[in-house]
């Protein structure tokens, strides 16, 4: 992925996954830790997910609740 297309899609949806990971965490940085991993998995990525807001979503989630199974 080039990163002018992640560019594109940090622009399009990190202030709506900021708000979602903030639901859960309750707490700034944390939230923003979790958009940060969403953005970085999405980079390793070879080829784009089907659904990539979706995908974003789900991700971010999911990193959330394996954080709070280590605590």
């Amino acid at each position: 992925m080039e990163s002018t297309e992640l560019e594109k899609l940090y622009q399009l949806y990190a202030k709506e996954l900021l708000f979602y990971a903030l639901s859960f965490t309750k707490n700034k940085s944390d939230a923003e830790e979790l958009v940060s991993d969403a953005f970085y998995q999405l980079s390793m990525q070879e080829t784009f997910p089907s659904h990539i807001k979706f995908w974003l979503f789900h991700v971010v989630k999911n990193k959330f609740i394996d954080q709070e199974r280590k605590k």
